[in-house]
């Protein structure tokens, strides 16, 4: 989603199917993390020793394992290992780059080149989603549950898309 603005879905086509069944496999577990990690965690604070929270806490880590287990189990199959080298051939490759949107890029920085340097990209899409962010921070007592989750799926991917520029 960081380069939705200026690539079309068509442009990573080629390896969205994988990529979708890779994150199949590790959505169960990471949400098992979270839940028993922290969710869990809080609540077993607030109440412990209590035999009806001990037996969910048992029944959560089992699953918690078992799903860990099937994550790990992906990684060390023949499709995720076939999947990698596609993967990093695909982007060696770089047949995505003749399916940029040129006027997208002018779009989004202005009068400038549509062959700005990647950190320009990130400065000015982080930039962006940060005054957006901002934006909708300002009427964060009038929003409904719906509203607030979508605001915390744009801070999430406002967290994902610094993490992947910060090396930049």
């Amino acid at each position: 989603s960081i380069f939705s603005a200026v690539f079309s879905k068509a442009a990573f086509m080629p390896v969205a199917q994988e990529l979708k069944w890779l994150l199949d496999q590790f959505g169960p577990a990471r949400d098992w993390d979270v839940f028993v990690m922290e969710t869990l965690a809080e609540v077993s604070i607030g109440f412990p020793g209590h035999p009806g929270l001990l037996a969910l806490r048992q029944e959560c880590a089992r699953l918690h394992h078992l799903h860990r287990d099937a994550a790990r189990g992906a990684v060390e199959s023949p499709r995720y290992t076939e999947m990698m080298l596609r993967f990093g051939a695909w982007l060696s490759e770089e047949p995505w780059l003749s399916q940029r949107d040129p006027a997208a890029l002018i779009e989004l920085f202005g009068t400038g080149s549509a062959d700005a340097p990647v950190q320009e990209f990130a400065k000015v899409l982080l930039d962006k989603r940060h005054r957006q962010l901002i934006k909708h921070g300002k009427k964060l007592a009038d929003f409904n549950p719906e509203e607030l989750h979508a605001l915390r799926i744009a801070a999430k991917k406002q967290r994902y898309a610094a993490e992947f520029f910060a090396g930049l």
